[in-house]
This record gives structure tokens, C-alpha cells and sequence, in this order.
């Protein structure tokens, strides 16, 4: 709590009191003083925090992926009073989506002092397919690869007629 000349005053949330706990006050000046409680309230993580976890494209392996992740919290909103939230007590994850190829989907929801849903989507690309053959013909070539047994429906070819790989068609 912080007071201001006039007797107003500023209660700032604190780390440790659970929600709900009354907490109680007392504003004085000079020879006067006023009491009173305020109750702690849960603190909102789609306002006041961030999530963050490794969000590089995965390559499928055929088994979920389920990236760690860490919530940052920030006390009133304020962005210089951060504190780490625990897993399984502030905060629980979900995923969905995060075996196949495709679009996988995480979910951040508050529990506890914490309340909001947070959501976030991450990319499952399917495995590299292997290089098998390579004739080349008059005016062209024949490619022969390895097909993908799984979660894959077509491929595409690049090409250049430059040496540089970079520089493709």
C-alpha cells in the first residue's frame, strides 16, 4: 500500500495473499486516521500476463508434442513488477492438436489467485521425404523419392537451372 498527501491511497496486489483474504488498512494524517479491508481479488491473466514457450515449427515424429511453458505475471498491470506463476498452481496448460501434422493448439488457463484463457497455435510439419533418384532427361529429368506412409497428401518440386541453390524457379 502506498499513501499520497491528502489521505488517498494506492493498495497494490502482493505476492502471497490468496484470493479473497480481507486485508485490513489504516490511512492516517496528522492527528486523524481511517481503517477499513479490502479483499484480495484473483488476479486476471488475459489482462496482466504473458505466456511463452518454444514456438518453432515442429517436425512430426508421430508423438505429441507438448512444449514447456512459462507465465509471466504482472502485478496491477504494471510491467516492472513481474513474477513468475508456478505450473499446477497458478496456472494449468492444454493441448489439442499436437500429435498430427498440422496446426496444434495450447492452451494457458489461470486457477487459484488466477483467473482468464490464453491460446496460442503452433505448426506440426510432416517428415522430410527422401531423395531416392534423380535421371535426368532431354529437356527435363525424373524425380523418384521416398513416399510418406502418413499425413501427407502431395509434394512439390523445386528446381533452378542456375548452380546456385539458392535461386530457385
Amino acid at each position: 500500500m502506498r499513501t499520497e498527501p491528502g489521505g488517498s491511497f494506492y493498495y497494490y496486489q502482493r505476492p502471497g495473499f490468496p484470493a479473497g483474504t480481507r486485508i485490513q488498512y489504516t490511512v492516517s494524517k496528522d492527528e486523524s486516521s481511517y481503517s477499513d479491508y479490502v479483499t484480495v481479488q484473483k488476479g486476471s491473466l488475459s489482462e496482466s500476463a504473458d505466456f511463452d514457450y518454444n514456438n518453432d515449427d515442429k517436425v512430426n515424429n508421430g508423438k505429441a508434442f507438448t512444449p514447456k511453458v512459462t507465465v509471466t505475471y504482472w502485478i496491477n498491470g504494471d510491467v516492472n513488477t513481474e513474477k513468475a506463476l508456478i505450473d499446477g498452481r497458478d496456472y494449468q496448460v492444454s493441448y489439442s492438436n499436437n500429435k498430427n501434422v498440422g496446426m496444434a493448439t495450447i492452451t494457458v488457463k489461470g486457477i487459484g489467485n488466477y483467473t482468464g484463457t490464453e491460446t496460442d497455435t503452433f505448426r506440426i510439419l510432416p517428415k522430410k521425404t527422401s531423395l531416392k533418384k534423380l535421371t535426368p532427361r532431354n529437356k527435363g529429368f525424373t524425380v523418384n523419392w521416398k513416399k510418406q506412409a502418413a499425413q501427407t497428401t502431395g509434394y512439390q518440386i523445386q528446381y533452378s537451372f542456375k548452380k546456385n541453390k539458392d535461386v530457385l524457379w
